[in-house]
Formats: structure tokens, sequence, C-alpha cells
């Protein structure tokens, strides 16, 4: 099946795998649990996906990654149906193999501990088990969930999305009285916008 059709039906996860003969290869997680192996290394599947919807992967990165403070590990929202967290999934035999897969959060049951690594647990009932301790994970979660919330209320509105980011950054930081005061006004704010960026 070709990537465009498996694109169509719906991705749950893109992670890189071994397979006898076949080497370092992709395994990309279908809606309905379907597997489909990719020849190709996850970095270059990656790039095929977003090329597919007109998205730049190192622009997102770099919008998105500002918006939660952050360079590395930063949620990749392709679609409204297709946002990706990038999680370690395995220790890489040779040292250009790649140790990240992508998760969709909107493809995301539950997570569980299990030692000191993750388990994801998909809707199709698909598990995914990465190298990061859940407090980690529930990190990254926790950012994609923001990033997806811009990308589906502001879409490219720059006035939101500085909003959005401010107020991350108020969240971050120890609260004071006179703190609280300006996050009620960025509240207020936030609110006029929501209602300018969707006609109201």
């Amino acid at each position: 099946m070709k990537l465009e059709q498996i694109i169509e039906k719906g991705i749950y996860a893109v992670v890189p795998t071994y397979q006898p003969s076949k080497g370092n290869v992709t395994k990309i997680i279908g809606t309905d649990g379907s597997i489909y192996i990719d020849g190709r290394v996850v970095k270059t599947v990656l790039k095929s996906i977003c090329k597919q919807y007109a998205v730049h992967i190192e622009h997102c990165r770099e919008k998105y990654g500002k918006m939660i403070n952050q360079r590395l590990s930063v949620p990749l929202p392709i679609h409204k149906d297709l946002l990706l967290i990038p999680v370690k999934v395995r220790k890489p035999m040779f040292a250009n193999d790649g140790a990240c897969g992508y998760i969709n959060l909107h493809g995301i049951e539950t997570i569980q501990g299990k030692d000191e690594n993750t388990v994801f647990v998909l809707k199709n009932g698909t598990e995914i088990e990465c190298m990061h301790r859940l407090r980690t994970v529930y990190q990254h979660v926790n950012n994609a969930r923001l990033i997806a919330r811009q990308f589906s209320l502001f879409g490219d509105d720059q006035e939101g999305y500085d909003r959005v980011h401010e107020l991350y950054e108020h969240y971050h930081a120890p609260a004071t009285r006179g703190d609280i005061e300006l996050l009620k006004k960025e509240v207020l704010e936030l609110v006029q916008v929501l209602k300018k960026s969707l006609g109201k």
C-alpha cells in the first residue's frame, strides 16, 4: 500500500524498527490497527507525511518550539487529526539509525508506567513502549495538548499564538498577586482573540 493511502486511512504511530533482511525500516500503525512497513527510515517517512499536508517540518518545529519554550522533542501538528509526539522507542544498533518514534496524540487511549519506561495504549489496542519515565511522557503529552488547542483554535493567527505563548510562560512562573491580576487580564484578552478568530 502506498503511503498516500495509509495517510488517508489514518495514522496512530510512526516508529523505527529492525527487520531481518530489510534492516532499519519504519513501522506505521494505522487507526484500525493495521501495520505497514516502509523501507525508508523514520526521518524520511515523516518528511513525506508532512509533504502530503504541505507542512514544512522545520518551520513547524521552530514555531511550536517557541510556544512551549523548547527546542527538542517538539510535538508536530500536521493535521487536525494528526499531531505527532516524538518519543524514544529503542536503543539504536548503529549511531545513525535513530531512536525516535512518533505517537499521534489523538490515538492515545491510556498511558501506563512500566518500570522506568512508559507504555502508550492506543485506541486500537496497540501498545508501544517508550524509554521515558511516566513523568516525562506526561510533560510531552501536555505540551502536545497545548499545541493542539492553539492549532485548532487559532490556526495561523499570530496574535492568538503570541497570547497563548505568554500564558504558558506565566503558568511556569511562581505566582504573585500581581501575576494573578495580569493573568486575569491575559485571559480576558485571550477570550477576545478567540471571539475574533471564530467570527463571533
